[in-house]
């Protein structure tokens, strides 16, 4: 019987408050059809802080370019926060993909 994991991936990022910010994950999959959605959450109300921007960069390659303006950084007050990935299958199927902490620094 074969053993695989489907939990979803950890990596944790850093910005500086005022900086655009943008990074390119490279998932092992094959992405084309896939959607993807990334939130930044606070680790004190536990709610939404802000969207990042998410894009299927290369389908083909699993490539997903994750980002925040630097106004949006502007906005966010220096801590930590949680931040999550999911993906939208072709299918409709949702999944939890990547996460982290996103470290806020002045």
């Amino acid at each position: 019987m074969a053993s695989y994991s489907q939990l979803p991936g950890v990596l944790n990022l850093s910005v500086k408050v005022g900086d655009d910010f943008a990074t390119i994950v490279d998932f092992d999959v094959n992405l084309t059809g896939y959607s993807t959605s990334v939130s930044l959450i606070s680790l004190v109300t536990g709610s939404e802080v802000m969207p990042l921007s998410s894009t299927v960069t290369n389908a083909a390659l699993g490539q997903v370019t994750i980002g925040l303006t630097d106004i949006q950084t502007s906005y966010l007050s220096p801590g930590s926060y949680r931040w999550g990935m999911k993906w939208t299958a072709p299918n409709g199927d949702v999944r939890s993909a990547l996460g982290g902490i996103l470290e806020v620094i002045r």
